[in-house]
Parts: C-alpha cells; structure tokens; sequence
C-alpha cells in the first residue's frame, strides 16, 4: 500500500474516535516505516498512541470510549461510567476494596477502586511520550504501559512491583457539561475529608499546554553570560521566589506579588536613607542644621506612605516598561480585552488595541499596578461578603498521589 493508502485506511478504522475528538488526528511518526500514531488524544500533545500493524485492538477501545480533556480519565457510554486512571502498582491497604456511595445534587453515584477495563489496557499499550512532562502526567499512562508491555514476563512484574492496573470508578455520570467537573471537585474536598491520605483527581487545566501560547524570550540579554557579579539578595525575597516557582498559578501570583511588597516597603526605605546620608556628608551640615533637619524629616514622611503607593513607586522605579511591552505585544489580543476569572472578578484590559511601544511606557504606571493589586486582593481576601467577587484558584492538587 502507498503512503496515503495506509493513511486513509487508518483514518477509516478509527473514524468513529476521530469524529468525536476534533483535537485528534493520525499522522505518521516514520515516514520511511510509514508508522503512524494518533496525536492530540486528550486534546494532550505530550501523548502519542501508536498505530501497530494489528490496530484492531486500539481501534474497538478507541471508538467505544470517550478521552474527557479534564481529566486522565475515559468515559464509558454503554454504562455510564468514568474510569480516572491510577496505578499499575499493588493498592494500599487503605485503598484495597474501597467502595462507597457518593449523593450529589439528588444523583447517586457508586464509586470504587477496581481493575481496570481492557479499553483502558489496549489504549495504554500503545501509548509513547510525546515530549517533556506536562501538568496531566502524559494521562497517568506512564504508569500503565510497563505492565501492558511485560505482563507475560512474571520476573519482570516481581521485581518492580507491578500488579494488574487499578482504576478509580464513578458510575451514573454525564460527559457533557460542567457537572462533571463539579462532582469531581466534591469528590477530591469530601475523599480528603474523611482520609488525608487519599489519592485526589486530578483537574487538568487545558490551557498550560496550550500551543498558541508565545513563550517568552529564554534569555534576558539574548545569550548566557560568561561571567555573572552577583550581589547577595535578601533572604526572605529568595525564599519567596522559590515558593513562586511551584504551585498552582493563583499561589505563583501570589508569591509574586509578595515580592513586590517587600521590596516596595524597603526599597523606598533605602532610597530615604541613601539620601539622608548625602545631607549628613555635606559640609555645610554644621552651619544650616535647621534646613538640613527639615529636609531629612520630609524624606521620613515620604516613607510613611500606603503600601500601594509605595509599589507604584518601586514599579516606575525598577520595571523595565519595554520588557513587560514585549510580553505584552505577543499577545496583545489578550490583554486589550476584559479577563474575567472564575468566581465573577473582572480585570479591565490592560492596553487598547491600537497602543504602541512608546505609548505604552507612559500607561505602565497607571495602568499595571492597579491590575496587579486587582488581582492580587481578589485572590488574598476571598469572598468577604455575598456582593463581593473573587478569584477561584486553581484546584489541581499539589500533592503526588492523584488520578484522573
């Protein structure tokens, strides 16, 4: 068979899956093998499923099942049940034979940990990694492949522990909708209720892996420098760095945002001091006292400002207004509309449409600091009372064990 001949019949055996998951596609991996895979399963472009020479068993499980992009879960629509992907290592204790009712919103849903179906088996088998980790964890299959790979060999099974796949199971579910989402977030809230210890679901936000997204530029000053002179940078604001380098995005911001504070609260300090140094080191200090007090006292005052004050001061101070314009313009679309978050808050669009470069050097401290502090209380202060808007954070759980 030819090229497209191989392509074609592919896409015909797998046209029921294709037509019910647009972000997928077949396409080959090898041209010289014509081998080829489906990419964008779970709308996931860290997964690749390989099309074998025998794909009928990809193909049955495929086209029964449906991948929901939320979750590293596949639904079943013959029984109406979700499969959140687990492990292929033995359950604990704790987890062996756990099963339980679960009411919601006047449905009943029984859920358990059991062995997993034979689609799941047949679609892990197949799976490769696509590229670098991502938040979804390449679906949980990472986990399941080995053991679809080796299950016939009962040494290699021993020695690293693996069992036969487990998965999570909600029966009596609806792929469509927002009530999918909203069951497993009570689920992660009321199975960690009753056992810290239990495995939560993990909510996959689709946008972290989203490919329209421009990265930024890698380096500050187009290459890595030869040489760097460091100088010693406070210990509180390298502790808070760290923290802003992990978590979920609301808990980054955050961090960031603390940042911020601290070196406006000091930094105004310092420019006072640096100052008040100079008049000290006048000569003529001794002869004109008065002034030169009354001077110093004035510097004093000004560091008795609010702390929003002193953070719009720090931003024109310290911010570069050409590199926030460069992220900025990548996605310009973006940031000249409103943003409205989950919870109800609204940021007003940080630039019109038709803004430039220089023009926007003159907006930055009027018009950033008032969004930064926007977001930044929505997300701190919660909802305060029933009129109030907030920022819902991000609920993928930071702990390791999770599924789904």
């Amino acid at each position: 068979m030819t090229k497209n001949e191989v392509l074609q019949s592919k896409q015909s055996e797998f046209s029921p899956f294709l037509l019910a998951h647009p972000s997928a596609k077949i396409d080959f991996i090898d041209d010289a093998k014509h081998r080829l895979a489906i990419i964008g399963a779970w709308n996931d472009d860290s997964v690749l499923l390989a099309i074998d020479t025998n794909s009928k068993p990809l193909s049955d499980a495929l086209n029964n099942v449906v991948l929901l992009e939320r979750f590293s879960a596949i639904f079943h629509p013959d029984t109406q049940e979700i499969e959140f992907i687990y492990s292929a290592l033995p359950l604990s204790s704790y987890l062996s034979g756990r099963e339980f009712t679960f009411d919601l919103a006047g449905k009943s849903h029984k859920c358990r940990y059991a062995e997993c179906s034979a689609d799941l088996l047949a679609i892990a088998g197949c799976f490769r990694p696509a590229r670098k980790r991502t938040e979804s964890d390449y679906r949980n299959l990472v986990y399941i492949e080995p053991y679809v790979r080796m299950q016939n060999d009962p040494k290699f099974l021993e020695r690293f522990g693996y069992t036969k796949p487990s998965s999570f199971w909600v029966s009596n579910v609806d792929a469509a909708g927002d009530e999918l989402y909203e069951l497993a977030r009570h689920l992660n809230f009321y199975m960690s209720y009753y056992d810290s210890g239990s495995p939560n679901i993990n909510l996959v936000d689709q946008a972290i892996d989203d490919p329209s997204l421009t990265p930024l530029e890698r380096y500050r000053h187009k290459s890595f420098p030869s040489k760097i002179r460091a100088s010693r940078i406070d210990d509180e604001l390298l502790h808070l760095w760290h923290a802003s380098l992990r978590g979920d995005e609301a808990r980054k911001f955050v961090y960031g945002y603390q940042i911020l504070e601290y070196a406006a609260h000091y930094a105004l300090e310092t420019e006072a001091r640096s100052r008040v140094r100079k008049y000290l080191s006048a000569p003529h200090v001794a002869d004109h006292a008065e002034v030169v007090i009354a001077e110093i006292l004035d510097l004093l005052s000004d560091t008795k400002v609010q702390d929003s004050v002193k953070i719009d001061w720090t931003l024109r101070r310290a911010v570069d207004p050409k590199l926030v314009w460069e992220a900025i313009e990548k996605h310009k679309e973006f940031f000249a509309e409103d943003t409205v978050f989950d919870g109800g808050v609204t940021i007003d669009a940080l630039v019109p449409k038709s803004m430039k470069g220089e023009d926007f050097a003159k907006a930055l401290p009027k018009t950033l600091p008032i969004a930064l502090r926007n977001i930044r209380n929505a997300l701190s202060h919660g909802r305060e009372a029933r009129q109030v808007r907030i920022i819902a954070p991000d609920l993928s759980p930071a702990n390791s064990s999770k599924f789904g």
